[in-house]
């Protein structure tokens, strides 16, 4: 988990700038807000999206720094985009919310920010850099360009910092012509300096052209610190520094890399923080002196180092730096002596790469080659992007690491052919270059684009330490925005259909329309913690449908596809949930479902996300784009089961299974949650003492809950588990005393929403787990005192009704898991300043101190005898560590003697540092959205039916997947496909648009084959289209008919557009059937006819029908199965076909 982030510059920041562009931007905005005409709103704000590149540049900054009039030209537009945002909240609020509304809203947010705070106080923040003295308007344009360069790739550090901080490290590159200023070298050659535990080093090159290129490398290691600490230091180390701002005075080209480390191979000290050079130990090899000060970043790790070491350095009789232990070493080294030195310098990188093992991310800067960076990738664990801004090309391994300053990334790939390098160049004429080969043969490739949908806005922590603490605190903003305007109260009564406009309009529209099956059937899925919030969904369904005969279920969304039957599911409404809309575990399953004809209704936090183009319908949890950073979530939770509540009120009201005042009353109870939600966010305190006493003490935990506790139990073990690094078991509360008492656990008993008379019978599990040496921790209901005498701690959460209290003890049990990791993560300090002292005990030999590590190992196994390391760290570490304590009695006072003792304490307390750290907001081998999992096989089509595919020109992925499923079981009883038609949707005809007044789309005939061939249609000229052609459009599915006359075999079917979706055509194929099938056959025929199967069933059991289906079916054609109206089965049964 570690932070790569770089920037190297082109010539476009040497040219005035220009930002007359924003006047006019500015009186559109002013114009448009005057009027408070939004429609016209959204020209200005997308003016401004084009100029984002100006908007961002050195230009226009140090415009800011030196006139006045430009600063307040952009202080004025961010107030008039402040008061735009505020007008069209005001306008949503009386007219109501649109898709449009809320996206120029979210776009005005998002430019209010990006100029106020990456624009206007970056100003402020890079001033702040220079020394002093420099910091006038009248310094020389370089001098502000490296601060401005500078600046942004340490906050890009920044934001990084949460992928790991134990170190890091900025090489600043400054190139200029030999002409211009030879001064600097005096001072710059081999400084080696550490000041205020950061080191600083220099070097400086003359390169055969005459060029000056010095090097400025400063490292930070912090062992215990807060996130911000080491750029903090590294920004105070090159304010300080003069030698690097005389350099930056002449500079015209800078190069920078940077780099935030969580230490997996190598010590955390400042001899292991990256970037890393090619010096080798006592010997050097002058041939490829050039090459000594070639820095490398990494992320990840290189499997093969102690053989590269071997192989490549040791038998050539080098060694390298004792003290320097972390892997990444050995890719400058690798460079200087394993790779030919007449080859480009391209080519030795790419040989450095296919030499590493392992998943890797790897960037080289040269001091030879000052206008290139070089990146490579490999594997699948590590990631890079490029975006290019206007003065250079910056680079980061997350791609929001690139959101402040481009909206635009180039990702490098490492699963194809070997992996990936590009080599990014300054280019002639300003212009940057990206150059991509990949690493198997170094075939070349073309880099590609892809837009940035998060925004800075997005990811900013605030005050917040972690991530998780932030989301956890906006959690009952979330929720207010996910129920704001999705409904309107009148007089009592609770309307959902917004004329349209709302969430639900589409769903309200599938409920409500007579020509499609009527929904028996709610399947509610999720992954993960989407799961729970199905579990949960599902529940507050079932509860408001239950006066209904409609079945409602839950189904992890891989279960489901994976287990559930192939029979028709068109009326089954199944709601997808997920916050990414990216989860290929949902979204497959989604397809499944899908093809055999269910509604797919999606509860997602990602506008225009792959789910909602799934999706039937959607309803947008907060405000479409609410995104969490943390890989543990919690907001997006209770949003999605607010959305949930939202959409089990909309059922209930469709279906009459509630009164109008019930649902009003319950809106009112949601009305409720985000206050109760801050209630429980401000008893943070009291569950942090609880966290605290018991987390770090108790070696086994346990959740338990019953009824719709158990919701908020699974999902409180999800995060303990997440956030904890605990594998816990979540049961039903009165299941715990037959399972696992014996390992006497810290028990976490939900049971805030408990009917009164259960409440003394879970009081008597709670005293059995008391009774039995285990801890119970107990969430109630506010005022509950049943469970007193028997809880370690009762934790008091609000009483609600609607079925919602489950959501706030989830809250409780979110933050209690929160303040355990912390709290286990700080009883590794003593570990985390002893291997400190004893990496400062290797790096200067003249502070070995055996008394002082003697007191600190003694205070380590204080901790440890108090039990406060019990939740974390195994008996085999205690063990190693106590081995070494008892052997650091025997340890001579030289510490030239003892170095290999040193350095086995190390690896002992790196084991145990590891065992003992919680980062909160990253989890060891856990992504924030996980894009791989199940691919369940796609239907295949018979040949006859893809032989008639053929003739048409029409492709099988043209046909959705419900649609394959019907032709695959239809097919047994299809003896042959005697003609086609296949009709194109057409947006012109003689010259002219057409369909989009009328809203009747226009077909035409593009390709016929078999009995069609020869004869005329009337849609063989583009015409409006009508009867059952039109219907298949409308309905987005195959359809049966008999034609005009009723003597036709016809089987119409729509076609997509592959990539967007679009309904493109309709094929028409004239069937004729087998005489006779087997009642199998025939079964699976009427079942996979979805609702005709249904209305078969319902006619037979009105009529009492003495002979059962089977019997039935054996006396029907396959013909009239498929094509009789149902009412006229029956009597067709009466006589068996000859």
């Amino acid at each position: 988990m570690c932070g790569i982030a770089g920037f190297i510059s082109d010539d476009h920041w040497l040219e005035p700038s220009d930002s007359s562009w924003v006047d006019k931007i500015i009186f559109d905005v002013e114009t448009t807000v005057s009027s408070e005409d939004w429609q016209c709103f959204a020209q200005p704000l997308k003016d401004l999206q084009d100029r984002f590149e100006n908007l961002m540049s050195f230009g226009i900054h140090l415009e800011l720094v030196r006139d006045s009039a430009t600063l307040d030209k952009f202080h004025r537009l961010a107030d008039l985009l402040e008061t735009a945002l505020a007008g069209i909240d005001r306008f949503m609020e009386h007219q109501g919310r649109t898709e449009f509304l809320e996206q120029l809203a979210e776009s005005t947010r998002d430019h209010l920010w990006q100029i106020r705070k990456e624009l206007l106080d970056n100003v402020q923040r890079t001033t702040n850099l220079m020394p002093e003295d420099l910091r006038s308007a009248a310094s020389s344009r370089s001098v502000h360009f490296v601060a401005w360069a500078v600046e942004q790739v340490l906050e890009n550090v920044d934001r990084l910092e949460v992928r790991g901080r134990d170190s890091a490290g900025i090489a600043i590159q400054c190139a200029w012509p030999y002409a211009t200023s030879r001064s600097a070298l005096d001072t710059i050659d081999s400084v080696i300096d550490v000041k205020k535990e950061v080191r600083r080093n220099a070097c400086s090159k003359v390169l055969e052209n005459g060029q000056i290129v010095c090097t400025f490398v400063y490292k930070v290691a912090n062992l215990v610190g807060r996130l911000g600490d080491n750029t903090a230091g590294l920004r105070e180390a090159i304010q300080r520094d003069a030698i690097l701002w005389q350099a930056a005075s002449v500079a015209e080209q800078v190069n920078i890399m940077a780099h935030t480390r969580w230490a997996s191979n190598g010590i955390i000290s400042l001899s292991n923080c990256h970037p890393v050079d090619g010096t080798l130990h006592e010997k050097e090899h002058l041939l490829t002196s050039d090459d000594i000060f070639a820095h490398f970043v990494l992320n990840g790790d290189v499997d093969n180092y102690k053989t590269l070491v071997e192989q490549v350095v040791r038998k050539r009789g080098y060694e390298i730096d004792p003290t320097v232990t972390t892997d990444a070493k050995i890719l400058p080294i690798l460079y200087r002596l394993a790779t030919d030195d007449k080859q480009s310098p391209d080519d030795r990188f790419s040989a450095v790469m296919n030499g590493c093992e392992g998943s890797l991310a790897i960037v080289m800067q040269h001091p030879q080659h000052p206008d290139k960076l070089f990146l490579s990738q490999k594997g699948s664990g590590q990631s890079l992007f490029l975006g290019k801004v206007h003065d250079g090309t910056i680079l980061s391994s997350e791609v929001y690491g690139l959101a402040a300053r481009t909206r635009r990334s180039y990702a490098l790939s490492g699963t194809e052919r070997g992996g990936t390098q590009v080599t990014v160049s300054s280019g002639s004429g300003g212009q940057s270059l990206m150059t991509g080969r990949y690493l198997d043969n170094g075939q070349a490739f073309e880099t590609k684009s892809e837009p940035i949908y998060i925004h800075s806005r997005d990811i900013f922590r605030g005050s917040y330490n972690h991530y998780f603490e932030k989301e956890i605190h906006e959690a009952p903003l979330s929720v207010r925005k996910t129920i704001k305007d999705k409904y309107r109260k009148l007089a009592g009564q609770v309307d959902f259909d917004l004329g349209g406009k709302g969430s639900f309009s589409r769903l309200v529209g599938r409920l409500r329309d007579p020509g499609l099956p009527l929904i028996r059937r709610v399947m509610v899925i999720g992954q993960g913690t989407a799961s729970v919030a199905a579990m949960g969904v599902a529940y507050l369904i079932d509860r408001a449908l239950a006066r209904t005969r409609i079945t409602v279920g839950w189904r992890k969304a891989s279960e489901m596809s994976g287990f559930f039957s192939d029979e028709p599911l068109v009326d089954m409404l199944l709601i997808a949930i997920s916050q990414s809309g990216t989860t290929t575990d949902t979204n497959r399953t989604v397809d499944v479902a899908g093809s055999q004809g269910a509604w797919i209704h999606a509860i997602v936090n990602r506008r225009n996300s792959p789910l909602v183009s799934k999706a039937n319908s959607h309803f947008y949890t907060s405000d479409g784009r609410d995104v969490e950073m943390a890989v543990a979530s919690t907001k997006a939770f209770y949003s999605q089961i607010a959305a949930g509540k939202l959409t089990a009120l909309l059922l209930a009201k469709e279906f009459g299974s509630l009164t109008d005042e019930e649902i009003h009353r319950e809106i009112q109870e949601l009305e409720r949650l985000p206050a109760e939600i801050e209630w429980v966010l401000k008893q943070s305190g009291s569950i942090q003492e609880s966290a605290e006493k018991y987390g770090p003490s108790s070696r086994n935990w346990a959740v338990v809950g019953n009824g719709p506790n158990k919701i908020a139990a699974d999902e409180i073990r999800i995060k303990l588990s997440e956030l904890c690094y605990k594998s816990i078991p979540c049961d039903f509360t009165e299941d715990k005393k037959h399972i696992d008492l014996s390992t006497e656990p810290l028990t976490i008993v939900v049971a805030n929403d408990l009917p009164d008379l259960l409440v003394q019978d879970t009081a008597k599990e709670v005293a059995i787990f008391k009774a039995h040496n285990g801890k119970p921790l107990v969430l109630a209901a506010k005022g509950e005192t049943r469970f007193n005498e028997y809880a370690e701690k009762v934790i008091e959460v609000p009483a609600m009704d609607a079925g919602l209290a489950f959501v706030l003890a989830t809250v409780a049990g979110h933050l209690w898991g929160f303040h355990a990791a912390k709290a286990i993560d700080s009883r590794a300090d003593e570990l985390r300043q002893t291997r400190s002292m004893l990496t400062r005990f290797l790096e200067t030999p003249e502070s070995w101190d055996p008394k002082a590590l003697r007191s600190k190992m003694s205070r380590i196994f204080s901790v440890i005898g108090s039990h406060e390391m019990n939740a974390a760290l195994p008996a085999s570490t205690v063990a190693s560590l106590a081995t070494y304590f008892l052997g650091l009695e025997h340890l001579p006072q030289a510490v030239g003697a003892v170095r290999d003792e040193i350095e086995k304490g190390i690896v002992i307390l790196n084991k145990a540092v590891e065992e003992m750290t919680r980062p909160i907001d990253t989890i060891r081998h856990q992504a924030k959205t996980v894009t791989v999992g199940i691919s369940r096989p796609q239907e295949i089509l018979p040949r006859l039916l893809l032989n008639a595919l053929e003739k048409l020109s029409a492709l099988p992925g043209q046909i959705r997947e419900h649609d394959r499923l019907l032709l695959r079981q239809v097919a047994p009883v299809i003896s042959e496909v005697a003609g086609g038609l296949h009709y194109s949707v057409v947006k012109v005809a003689d010259g002219a648009t057409v369909g989009v007044s009328t809203g009747s789309p226009w077909i035409q005939v593009i390709r016929k084959f078999g009995i069609c061939d020869g004869r005329s249609s009337r849609y063989d000229r583009a015409r409006a289209i009508g009867g059952s052609k039109r219907t298949t459009l409308r309905v987005e599915s195959a359809i049966w008919s008999s034609g005009p006359e009723g003597k036709e075999k016809l089987l119409l079917i729509p076609l997509f557009d592959e990539e967007n979706g679009d309904c493109r055509g309709i094929l028409l194929f004239h069937l004729n059937f087998v005489p006779q099938a087997s009642v199998q056959q025939k079964l699976a025929v009427l079942q996979g006819m979805g609702n005709r199967y249904h209305d078969l069933i319902e006619r037979l059991e009105e009529l009492s029908y003495p002979s059962d289906l089977e019997e039935m079916l054996d006396k029907i054609s396959p013909h009239d199965l498929i094509l009789a109206p149902v009412e006229k089965l029956i009597p067709l049964a009466a006589v068996k076909p000859g």
